[in-house]
């Protein structure tokens, strides 16, 4: 038998195809001496999977040579069928003009012209992903399975220059007139690369989804804390803070250093742009501001805002920024992966991405892997991810597998959509099978950049929405409950969290989900009570707990067959009491102490329950606990039920255990009236 996870199959696969897979309305062609040729969409692999990036037509990338003088710029413009060169737009930190073509001309014709300028180095395609435009910069990541001297010379010959990031990762600068693209391809067929995909730069819409909208500061001011509430943070806070040596990272435009309610919480910040420690985001990018108020805002103004995890350390990281206020936001592959790397250099125990929609990049889902793998010495980073405000299927990076993606609900915890309660008409939550949990994201305050710049005139935002408020939102709540038990690994919390959660909303629930809020939304309680090895009160789908004399150990009584659990050997199996199919308890026996090897407690453990396996069973226990991975019971008795001998267990030889994915810990004295003699062990990596 195997408990299903909660986390669900590897999803990657199938979403990646519902995001890039959308239709398409033109097909464009262009002529080259004498032919029709189709301009062909750029192919290349992220993971398992094929990824199709199609070219817009609308607009075109020009690399002009250096030293690429405005003049010589303007006066291609002017001979080009492109539009007016004050429209074109500059790419912050890339030597790319974008230019968008007159109604009359395709990209591709604008393009065939624009290359026979001989100030041009060369024409790329913009290619489009739903609101965003992506472009192949003159850099091409590369990561390789083997770096001999030969394949370290042949790399190098193939650009100007390479990088190193890691023993294996590189970045490969070309020539302004090599083609990222069709190199890309080229190194992407030898044996000895395990991926080569271009740099690309991601041009979106800044990420909020607007709140200027009539009635909105109206709603929010009607009970600007109602997230707080909704998730029942504020009575979670009555028993666990932040602590300051949980450090959660925030992946954005920046964010205000010196806000009175975020100063405190800021340990370290970086610009993963400039590659640079960050002094301060642009004047008008706030969006960074607002995500750290809800993940860790202190309350220090009268009137300040208090994040869901106040009391944990804030890593402040630039990983995108707006070239002038109500521009475009702009980032890239390797910005992101900088970014990455550089919180899990700094213990970051939770990274926070209120971004994502770009190009998806092998680069960022490897730093990803490895921030949950080696993150917090080897217990792992949790990866919190916005799934996007499109109102379509979940955006990469939230599509990657093992992080925790985000949806939004709002103030009537409903799933957000257009047609939902909150006057938010203009957009959607993404959804899919990649949903995880769900959480507030319409109408909230929080932190803006102090004074007249960022999102509103004043120090704070009134109504900040979209699931940018909802994931830091959650990533507070990771680490809190990282507060509460920071031994749990980041499947853990990924687990605490979806295990607690509301099922609220207007969809069904089918085995405890769906690909609107995932398993529901958030509850910050209960999650805590569950890390701090509380009971959560009025838990759904689980049986009440039961409690006794804790001292006789007899109080209750179940009747049921001992079953196996995995594969019997030692950190692999554990035994449960099937009750008619009902319930599962997992059962736990050992000697010793506080002391003793986990691996000779679970031996010890597999060898006494083993006698009982397929056999009716009577069980005495003194105390009962619910938590997500099934009922545990303490102060145990065993004896056969068909059985008048004396068969039973002293109750100081049998414990509980119960799966935890990974976490492990033994305490001794005391817990739940246990006496001094016995220790609580949880049962490890069973499920993984």
């Amino acid at each position: 038998m195997a408990l299903p996870s909660l986390l669900g199959p590897d999803r990657w696969q199938v979403t990646c195809h519902l995001i890039l897979d959308f239709e398409v309305q033109f097909t464009e062609t262009r002529i080259e001496r004498g032919f029709v040729v189709a301009l062909k969409p750029f192919e290349y692999i992220v993971g398992d999977l094929k990824i199709k990036l199609l070219p817009a037509n609308d607009v075109i990338a020009v690399r002009f040579r250096e030293p690429a003088l405005y003049s010589v710029r303007e006066q291609a413009a002017m001979n080009a069928p492109v539009e007016p060169f004050e429209t074109r737009f500059e790419v912050p930190g890339e030597k790319f003009t974008v230019f968008r073509v007159s109604d009359a001309h395709p990209a591709a014709a604008a393009a065939d012209q624009l290359q026979t300028n001989p100030d041009v180095a060369r024409t790329a395609p913009v290619f489009e992903l739903k609101s965003k435009r992506v472009i192949a910069t003159d850099r091409v990541l590369v990561k390789l399975k083997d770096t001999s001297p030969e394949h370290m010379s042949t790399l190098r010959q193939t650009g100007t220059g390479i990088t190193g990031v890691s023993d294996k990762e590189f970045v490969l600068q070309l020539s302004e007139d090599q083609d990222p693209l069709e190199i890309s391809i080229q190194l992407a067929k030898l044996d000895w690369i395990d991926y080569a995909e271009p740099d690309f730069v991601t041009i979106g819409k800044y990420p909020h989804t607007g709140m200027d909208a009539p009635g909105l500061q109206a709603l929010s001011a009607a009970d600007p804390d109602y997230a707080f509430k909704i998730t029942e943070c504020d009575k979670a806070w009555m028993i666990q803070r932040g602590d300051p040596a949980i450090r959660i990272a925030m992946l954005d435009d920046g964010v205000d250093l010196q806000h009175i309610d975020l100063a405190g919480a800021i340990v370290a910040a970086y610009d993963a742009v400039l590659d640079a420690p960050l002094s301060a985001p642009n004047q008008w990018d706030g969006h960074g501001t607002a995500c750290a108020g809800l993940a860790a805002g202190t309350h220090t103004a009268p009137l300040g805002v208090r994040g869901m995890g106040c009391g944990c350390s804030l890593l402040a990281v630039r990983i995108a920024s707006s070239p002038y206020a109500n521009g475009p936001w702009v980032t890239s592959s390797s910005y992101i992966r900088r970014g990455i790397d550089w919180a899990v250099d700094h213990d970051a125990a939770v990274i926070s991405n209120s971004w994502g929609g770009g190009a998806p990049s092998n680069a960022v889902a490897d730093s990803f892997d490895r921030a949950r793998s080696v993150g917090r010495s080897g217990r792992g980073c949790v990866l919190v991810v916005a799934a996007g405000n499109e109102g379509g299927p979940v955006e990469f990076p939230a599509n990657v597998p093992g992080v925790l993606a985000v949806s939004g609900t709002n103030e009537f915890d409903e799933f957000k959509n257009p047609f939902s309660r909150d006057q938010e008409t203009w957009w959607g939550s993404n959804y899919g099978p990649e949903v995880d949990v769900a959480a507030p994201a319409v109408h909230i305050r929080t932190t803006d950049i102090t004074g007249s710049g960022g999102m509103s005139p004043g120090d704070y935002a009134q109504a900040f929405n979209g699931t940018s408020a909802a994931t830091p939102l959650v990533a507070g709540l990771a680490g809190l409950v990282l507060s509460a038990d920071s031994s749990l690994t980041e499947i853990g919390v990924r687990e605490v969290i979806c295990s607690t959660a509301d099922k609220v909303g207007q969809y069904p629930y089918t085995n405890g989900r769906n690909d609107e809020l995932g398993f529901g939304r958030i509850n910050a309680l209960r999650a805590v009570q569950v890390a701090l090895g509380t009971p959560a009160q009025n838990e759904t789908n689980l049986p009440p707990v039961e409690q006794t004399n804790q001292e006789t150990g007899t109080g209750n009584e179940l009747a049921g067959t001992v079953r196996a659990v995995g594969g019997g050997t030692p950190r692999a199996g554990a035994f449960y009491l099937d009750q008619d199919g009902k319930a599962s308890y997992l059962l736990k026996t050992f000697t010793g102490d506080d002391q003793t090897a986990l691996a000779s407690l679970e031996q010890q453990s597999l060898a006494t329950l083993s006698g009982f396996e397929g056999k009716l069973v009577r069980v005495r226990y003194a105390e009962m606990e619910n938590t997500p991975y099934g009922s545990i019971i303490w102060g145990v008795q065993i004896e056969l039920a068909d059985s008048g001998d004396d068969q039973a267990i002293p109750p100081n030889e049998i414990r509980m255990g119960y799966v935890e994915s990974g976490h492990s810990k033994a305490t001794g004295s005391g817990d739940f009236g246990i006496p001094d003699n016995e220790v609580r062990l949880p049962f490890v990596d069973v499920f993984n």
